[in-house]
């Protein structure tokens, strides 16, 4: 059972990684080919073969021919009028209003076709192009969706997070692969549909309103062809898409343990955020700060201003600075603060938060030397609005030079 499951789920990542982007190619080509042109709706008309008055022989209820199959069908036709003579006659006897309406005139032309009526061969061949690409969807999805059922992991309390992705997912493609299926079903309803007014012309071939309705059928069945390729294009690019953008959450859907949080903030930390997060910790106090919007926004971003006033980007790094004291006085609401006020313990939560917004602040700096960029969002940051994150009374030291 392992190796079938790991057969499945090569088969997967190969169709999501490989396949699905070269089917959508495929489909798009087709549609931009003069097969699937609106240019071709005239021709799906013109090619509407029916049979004409010409093609049509009448025969009447009492005339009788050499044919064996034909004399076989009007002395059929002669008894039966006959019969209906008779129970018309003895209805009358009982019942004359019934009688009437039940009287059949004898010498009703009888239509015979004698011949066959194609199929229109325009939209054979989109029949033909299209069911592979069909098939091959519904064959690939029902692998996709064993292989995401696979992934999901035994039930447990919380961290499920990635698990919601998974179903999520899934309930994506589940809704595709109906909307797929039901392609299928609107070829066949055309075809007995079509069926079904062929035999009205070759019945009533004078009447022109039945022609048109099956020209106007084939035309109508060659935009849903077009709409069919282009939905299958479109599918096949959108769950390629939804399953690469969360593809590590559906192989990978529960993060670490929360007792090892510790240890997997500090692995993925920048060393440059490890070593401010020490820094910070470990010297001697520095006086507290107001904790208002004056005394760390205002500051803060004061000194982002003057000390950056020449820079051709002073602007944007100026709005980096707001972006990012805003970012960090939103940590405590919804981490809580670094340090717990009971324990006096850290709260990774916050610190790994905290590193993020740093992180995030160097980055946005990029058009600075490093060390500039260290000193404006890890040490200006953290002498004016340490309060907010309940590091006041951790010191502060600067080990770079600017």
């Amino acid at each position: 059972m392992d190796d079938y499951s790991t057969k499945i789920k090569l088969s997967a990542e190969h169709l999501i990684r490989v396949v699905f982007p070269e089917k959508a190619l495929e489909l798009d080509t087709l549609v931009s080919s003069p097969v699937l042109s609106f240019s071709e709706v005239s021709k799906v008309r013109a090619e509407t073969r029916l049979p004409t008055a010409d093609d049509i022989v009448a025969h009447s209820n009492n005339v009788t021919s050499g044919d064996d199959r034909h004399n076989s069908t009007s002395t059929l036709n002669t008894n039966t009028t006959k019969k209906r003579r008779t129970d018309s006659t003895d209805n009358a006897n009982s019942t004359p209003s019934i009688a009437t309406s039940r009287t059949v005139d004898v010498g009703t032309p009888v239509y015979v076709f004698n011949g066959v009526v194609p199929s229109n061969p325009l939209i054979t061949i989109l029949e033909e192009k299209l069911k592979p690409f069909i098939f091959h969807f519904l064959d690939s999805i029902a692998i996709i969706k064993l292989w995401i059922q696979l992934m999901i992991p035994k039930v447990e309390d919380g961290n499920n997070f990635g698990v919601s992705i998974q179903e999520d997912s899934l309930a994506e493609i589940r809704t595709l692969e109906t909307d797929v299926t039901q392609y299928l079903d609107l070829t066949y309803k055309y075809l007995v549909s079509r069926g079904e007014l062929i035999k009205k012309v070759a019945k009533y071939p004078h009447v022109d309103d039945y022609r048109r309705s099956v020209q106007s059928l084939d035309e109508k069945q060659f935009v849903s062809m077009r709409f069919i390729a282009l939905e299958l294009r479109n599918h096949y690019t959108s769950v390629h898409d939804l399953l690469m953008k969360n593809l590590e959450k559906i192989k990978r859907p529960r993060s670490v343990q929360t007792h090892s949080i510790v240890t997997t903030t500090f692995i993925t930390m920048d060393f440059f955020l490890i070593i401010s997060i020490v820094s910070i910790l470990t010297l001697s106090s520095i006086n507290a700060i107001a904790i208002d919007d004056f005394h760390c926004k205002v500051p803060t971003c004061r000194d982002f201003h003057y000390g950056l006033i020449k820079h051709p980007h002073h602007k944007h790094y100026v709005d980096v600075c707001y972006d990012t004291v805003y970012a960090l006085q939103g940590i405590p609401a919804k981490y809580g603060k670094c340090i717990d006020n009971n324990t006096g313990k850290l709260h990774p939560p916050c610190i790994y938060a905290l590193a993020n917004t740093i992180k995030s602040c160097i980055t946005e700096l990029n058009g600075l030397p490093e060390n500039m960029a260290k000193y404006y969002c890890g040490y200006t940051l953290m002498k004016y609005c340490a309060i907010h994150l309940g590091l006041d009374h951790f010191p502060l030291k600067l080990d770079y030079k600017i």
